[in-house]
């Protein structure tokens, strides 16, 4: 998220499909209706690559232009990103969707949208920060994912310390996990699990996982 609570970045990695449609949705508060609204591209055509970057001064925008005036849409907290993957003739092969969690850094806690992550910072953040399930790992995993993988992303600065809390769907041993950016690969983050609740301090944000012990 960008800190005016206005754009988004779209980073999708991992593609394993010659070309793939997206689309960003997102609802908004008007006049005291919900109204829905969507960006995206269709039948893009990646050409070998794996991964697809729309960020800076193409990010996704929540607005609309009339008259040559652009209006932001305010109060956007809610949304979701949806993936079709299509073969080299553009039909569509499979598809993935997740819900995302917008919020200003006033709030106290930091929560994604099926409400299993919470994130409360220890002190004061900027910007804004987006919560969501990733879809997919950024890198292979040992151990079964019990819950996750979710992203936590700061508009600002990823170093950003706080309590982190997982609801598990058993209370299966689990151990939790970041993926470190530098070393492209996971870590081990001391926690503590309580039946189905595990909870542990973290100095950074990223994407994360519970995986079985």
């Amino acid at each position: 998220p960008h800190s005016d609570h206005h754009r988004l970045d779209v980073h999708i990695t991992g593609i394993k499909a010659p070309r793939f449609d997206y689309q960003v949705i997102y609802t908004f508060d008007f006049k005291g209706q919900p109204v829905e609204r969507g960006f995206g591209g269709r039948d893009i055509k990646l050409e070998g690559k794996t991964e697809f970057i729309r960020d800076k001064d193409k990010a996704v925008v929540f607005g609309s232009a009339s008259s040559g005036i652009f209006k932001y849409d305010e109060g956007v907290e809610n949304g979701s990103l949806e993936i079709t993957y299509r073969d080299d003739k553009g039909k569509a092969t499979g598809r993935a969707e997740t819900k995302w969690h917008l919020q200003d850094a006033k709030a106290t806690q930091f929560t994604s949208a099926d409400g299993n992550l919470t994130f409360k910072p220890s002190g004061k953040v900027k910007g804004t920060m987006l919560t969501m399930n990733t879809l997919g790992l950024p890198a292979p995993i040992t151990g079964i994912v019990l819950v996750g993988p979710y992203g936590i992303f700061p508009s600002d600065s990823s170093k950003i310390a706080g309590t982190i809390t997982f609801k598990l769907a058993s209370e299966s041993s689990g151990k939790l996990m970041i993926y470190d950016e530098t070393t492209k690969s996971w870590k081990e983050i001391t926690s503590a699990q309580t039946g189905t609740t595990l909870a542990a301090s973290t100095t950074s944000l990223g994407v994360f996982a519970v995986v079985s012990q």
